[in-house]
């Protein structure tokens, strides 16, 4: 079944395992949005021009959240920087999350179950498919390990892994990670992800750093 760039960004976001995700909202945020925008751009609804989104159409079939955020793009009455959406999408980041997980579920990767901690109520999510959210991280790898050139999937994932320091979706291991980090940045260069997804990534990688930064500075 055919998974687009932000569902397999969020499923192998997900533990394997257990009802949690391997890195920290304020990583998965940027990530996601900016898994959603390489979609609108390989799909051709958007392109990216000195640093702003302009809209090429107000309709995509991706997904829902896909073409609410395109619809967003498309009403704006002047093309906005990456990074302005990236802030926008944070304000409702949980929603559009929801929805992508709600798709995932729908096509039996993920299991979500509704929860309530005293007054809030939120969603878990456990992923149910190991087969195909391991075949996207062997895509990964072998990418990493075998020099395989890849494809704009699998180097846009790699962009928004590198970006977004969430290495640790392919290997907890520290030493490992030191190694496989010039690899993944070297691919991430590659003619195959196109400059239009590269600028998305160097945008989430500017907003990641600020979110840590606000994060750490509100202990």
């Amino acid at each position: 079944m055919e998974l687009n760039i932000a569902e397999k960004y969020l499923l192998i976001s997900l533990h394997p395992e257990k009802s949690r995700y391997l890195v920290s909202d304020q990583m998965i945020n940027p990530g996601l949005f900016g898994s959603m925008l390489a979609d609108l751009v390989m799909d051709d609804k958007v392109e990216i021009r000195d640093k702003r989104i302009h809209s090429k159409s107000d309709y995509t079939k991706i997904s829902e959240a896909h073409n609410l955020i395109l619809s967003k793009i498309s009403a704006s009455k002047k093309a906005k920087r990456i990074k302005t959406w990236i802030s926008n999408f944070n304000w409702n980041a949980r929603k559009y999350r929801y929805m992508i997980l709600h798709e995932l579920a729908m096509k039996s990767m993920i299991k979500l179950e509704n929860k309530r901690f005293i007054m809030f109520n939120y969603k878990n999510a456990r992923v149910i498919n190991q087969h195909v959210r391991q075949s996207i991280l062997n895509d990964i790898t072998d990418t990493i390990y075998k020099k395989r050139t890849p494809d704009d999937e699998v180097a846009s994932l790699l962009g928004i892994i590198d970006a977004c320091k969430m290495y640790k979706v392919i290997t907890r291991d520290k030493a490992e990670i030191k190694l496989i980090r010039p690899v993944i940045k070297e691919k991430v260069k590659q003619d195959s992800i196109s400059k239009e997804v590269q600028l998305v990534i160097n945008e989430i990688q500017a907003a990641s750093v600020a979110a840590t930064t606000v994060a750490t500075s509100s202990y």
